[in-house]
């Protein structure tokens, strides 16, 4: 007599209950997002607590827009269990916190910056991997 064991799996409440978690970051995460980038456009000191540093990139402003509001579009869907918004917020969130790998190198850029870049790459991939727990059926 053979018996087979079968690996144990996270319940399925409790990965719709971590999906939600992670959308609910990443939904805080891009309403921030879209504030810096239209904080920055507006005025491009926004938010510098040191005047003597250099202002925020256009390009950069753009792209928090860009991933701030595409990943706000998305949560809701997502929140549904809607696949398409589910992979939308997790690219959103894995592109924004991963393209913070330039920061240090920016003209201008303040001392003390990798602690943040690690900060946001970690977080951002950790809410990214709660969000991906809805896309298991």
């Amino acid at each position: 007599m053979s018996t087979t064991t079968v690996a144990p799996s996270v319940p399925r409440s409790r990965r719709r209950i971590l999906s939600r978690i992670g959308l609910t970051v990443a939904a805080v995460m891009s309403v921030f997002n879209v504030i810096n980038g239209a904080g920055s456009l507006i005025d491009p000191t926004f938010g510098q607590t040191d005047p003597s540093l250099a202002p925020q990139p256009v390009w950069m402003s753009l792209l928090l827009l860009v991933f701030g509001l595409s990943t706000l579009a998305a949560v809701i869907p997502a929140w549904r269990g809607h696949r398409g918004g589910l992979w939308l917020v997790i690219a959103t969130r894995v592109l924004e916190s991963w393209s913070a790998i330039v920061l240090p190198f920016l003209p201008g850029a303040p001392d003390g910056m990798w602690g943040f870049v690690v900060a946001l790459i970690v977080v951002g991939t950790v809410v990214a991997a709660l969000v991906a727990q809805g896309l298991r059926r």
